[in-house]
């Protein structure tokens, strides 16, 4: 892309929604550059907000991580797929008092959950449930899938909190939630009533109650087709690819950008 295009995709931004894992660090490295990159991103930019679909760590120990990694972040900057499931079923359950759910994940999870208000429960006995949230687990088991059968069984509506399949670390990659919710899918039989993380829009319809700004006007920076660009493509936002594969879109459609590394983003604005 050319200078003179590179200055017509960024013109309108006044927001960048920016991943992390594989963009700003792998695994507990940063990438070299990210510190210096987003530092100044920061002058340029009305917003910067960090989207994630980890969703076995609350906002604020992944603030905790960016701080560690000499990156200054606010806890309302970052936006978990732990966090906006939280946000979301509120979304949708806001005519009622009290609702519960309950959560084949992670204890930070849970804590994001109950923040919002909402009624963890642990067992699975009781009368009504109204949500079964799955999420990243490392403890997942045959015993866990049994568990959100029977939940499942009792009316409970089937959350996901994203499907992504891996997810990177310094040695390569590791299994994420999405293989934890497609066991849950197989044993059911049904896909999930919800799914929250990327490549669907929440992530960014949360951006722009914030901001007040148009789609047009928050740029998304992923490292990945089927997740990062693929919603900024079905939320109408630029986007631009980190290093990634351009497979995993088979509709044609491409980044706005591609570049090496966000570090590289700051001089061609």
């Amino acid at each position: 892309m050319n200078e003179i295009s590179n200055k017509k995709l960024f013109i309108d931004v006044q927001a960048i929604a920016i991943d992390l894992d594989g963009v700003v660090y792998t695994g507990n490295k940063v990438v070299p550059g990210i510190p210096e990159a987003i530092k100044k991103m920061r002058k340029t930019f009305k917003s910067i907000y960090f989207v994630t679909n980890n969703s076995g760590k609350r906002r604020q120990t992944i603030k905790e991580k960016l701080i560690s990694l000499n990156i200054p972040a606010d806890e309302k900057e970052i936006i978990s797929s732990a966090y906006a499931t939280a946000v979301f079923l509120k979304s949708i359950s806001s005519s009622v008092s009290s609702f519960t759910a309950f959560v084949i994940g992670s204890d930070e999870l849970k804590w994001e959950l109950r923040e919002t208000g909402i009624k963890v429960v642990e067992d699975c006995n009781i009368n009504k449930i109204d949500f079964l949230v799955v999420g990243f687990d490392q403890e997942f088991s045959y015993k866990k899938i049994c568990i959100a059968l029977d939940v499942l069984s009792g009316g409970a509506k089937f959350v996901a909190c994203n499907r992504d399949r891996t997810f990177p670390v310094e040695r390569g990659v590791m299994p994420a939630c999405g293989p934890i919710v497609a066991s849950v899918e197989s044993a059911w039989g049904r896909k999930p009533d919800y799914e929250v993380g990327k490549p669907n829009t929440f992530f960014l319809e949360m951006i722009t109650r914030e901001t007040k700004l148009a789609a047009s006007q928050i740029l998304v920076v992923g490292d990945t087709m089927e997740s990062d660009i693929a919603m900024a493509i079905n939320f109408g936002s630029p986007s631009v690819l980190i290093s990634g594969s351009l497979i995993g879109m088979n509709n044609g459609l491409f980044p706005d950008l591609r570049i090496s590394s966000l570090a590289d983003l700051p001089d061609l604005m």
